[in-house]
């Protein structure tokens, strides 16, 4: 039920929001995405299988390069296979940064200041640092994925933060093959969730809060 649940509230914001402000659907992205990570290391610890949640990084996978940085999908697993439980749209208007912003190119506006309370870049480190994943997910095509993964207990080895931030996309022909069909604009407007350990999120409002 919590599962189907979060299904349709993906399905609401990505598609009820789109007249409303920025702010709102950034607010609506950070609550949607708190539950969608407890939901996952919930699933771990009653049922004592691995989950994990991906986020789609590929630019490139026409028809689907809207998913770009806005699709998240909730895997178990069960005997050596990945099963896929659910997925999630981010709203319209809001995604999801990667571990690496300066990759694909032109992601982020080159005049911003995308930087955390201690200098350090501003970027999503609770996704694991071993590399993308070549997956096809609710597709028969290959795309890359990024992923944050819970063990029975519901803990996780990539703690770390979940940064949600505006972007818009970019006119047709602005970009390069291989470049980001879209930008975050607005390092001053970003939400998001600190991850323990133990998988225990907690809610980031600013820029100055990671």
């Amino acid at each position: 039920m919590v599962i189907g649940l979060i299904a349709a509230l993906g399905t609401v914001f990505a598609f009820g929001l789109k007249g409303g402000g920025r702010g709102v659907a950034l607010a609506s992205a950070q609550s949607l995405l708190a539950n969608l990570v407890n939901t996952v290391r919930l699933k771990a610890v009653t049922t004592g299988h691995e989950t994990r949640l991906l986020l789609n990084t590929d630019p490139v996978s026409d028809p689907h390069f809207a998913r770009f940085l806005r699709y998240l999908v909730w895997q178990e697993r069960v005997a050596d296979e990945w099963r896929t439980l659910g997925e999630v749209w981010l709203p319209e208007g809001v995604g999801l940064l990667p571990r690496d912003p300066r990759t694909p190119a032109n992601l982020v506006a080159s005049d911003a200041v995308w930087k955390r309370a201690d200098g350090t870049a501003l970027r999503s480190t609770a996704l694991q640092a071993a590399g993308d994943l070549r997956l096809a997910v609710n597709s028969n095509i290959l795309e890359s994925w990024a992923s944050l993964s819970f063990t029975a207990a519901g803990t996780t080895f990539s703690n770390g933060d979940l940064v949600l931030a505006t972007l818009e996309p970019l006119p047709p022909g602005s970009y390069a093959s291989g470049e980001s069909p879209f930008r975050f604009t607005n390092p001053e407007n970003v939400r998001g969730l600190s991850l323990s350990r133990y998988g225990l999120a907690s809610l980031v409002s600013g820029r100055m809060g990671f």
